[in-house]
């Protein structure tokens, strides 16, 4: 049997809705409520982390000593995985968080990438010149903010066993269907084939074939990007075991949340903390309602 993950349209609106919104829910989740699990802030005597900031618990048990691997075990199972208990995905969690304290301490460089980002992005104007968003176009983007995750992608690239192909509506579309999703509408895709002696695809949906507004083609632009690095994150691993779709869907979001820091997005965590959540359960929430 094929085994496909994607980034669904519904999971992609559910998160740009809930980063909007930023309020409170109604209700009760049915995902973990927030653990009790509180670090004391490095040097702030007896400051408290709110439960919700991972960022700042990754920081403060770093202050304190704790190794990456140590601070994952600690994560494991509580909210700051979304109440799951995989300690590949704790790992990506405190890896993440390290970005963003990194981004936070020294914001300087994703400032430049976001410029960099911008004035490239203002070079395209796809129905005005008749430029076409193909392979190319989508890594000079990615490479203008040329961080070392995205230097990994291309480097993954030159293997055999990866490809990246930006494809029409009904070339996604059908991948889509065989994989019995026919109601989704994905702007990514990622399609293992490597069980079928076939390189792994990462399938990026062409651009719309109407005319779209500068702001639009932006967006548009931005959703492919995140797309990008959320199916590479797929292609590093296979998942088995109760939680692992949930835990792989988890992942790749995380890979987008890093790409956002990378720019200077900070609209994930500034949501979460509204919520009173940590930000991986603000990202597990949509994959359980998609």
């Amino acid at each position: 049997m094929n085994v496909q993950f994607g980034l669904f349209s519904q999971a992609a609106s559910l998160l740009t809705a809930l980063i909007s919104r930023a309020a409170g829910t109604s209700g009760a989740s049915d995902l973990p409520s927030v653990d009790r699990f509180v670090a004391p802030a490095a040097g702030a005597g007896s400051s408290l982390i709110p439960a919700w900031d991972t960022a700042g618990a990754v920081a403060s048990l770093a202050a304190r000593s704790f190794d990456p691997e140590r601070i994952a075990r600690t994560f494991n199972g509580t909210a700051h995985t979304a109440g799951l208990r995989d300690m590949r995905l704790a790992r990506k969690v405190v890896d993440v968080m390290r970005t963003e304290n990194g981004v936070r301490r020294n914001p300087s460089e994703a400032i430049e990438a976001r410029r960099r980002l911008h004035a490239v992005l203002k070079g395209y104007d796809f129905f005005e010149s008749g430029r076409d968003f193909d392979n190319a176009a989508l890594l000079s983007l990615l490479q203008a903010i040329n961080s070392p995750e995205i230097q990994a992608l291309v480097q993954d690239l030159q293997s055999p066993s990866l490809l990246l192909e930006v494809v029409p509506d009904g070339a996604i579309d059908d991948v889509v269907t065989r994989w019995g999703k026919a109601s989704c509408l994905p702007v990514s895709f990622f399609e293992a084939r490597r069980h079928r002696g076939l390189p792994d695809r990462i399938l990026i949906r062409a651009f719309p074939a109407v005319r779209i507004s500068r702001e639009e083609t932006a967006r548009e632009i931005l959703e492919r990007l995140f797309g990008a690095m959320h199916e590479w994150e797929h292609s590093r691993h296979f998942w088995l075991g109760k939680h692992g779709h949930a835990a792989s869907e988890t992942m790749s979001l995380l890979e987008e949340y890093r790409l956002r820091l990378r720019i200077f997005d900070f609209d994930i965590p500034r949501a979460a903390a509204r919520e009173g959540i940590t930000s991986a359960t603000l990202l597990a929430r949509t994959i359980r309602h998609a």
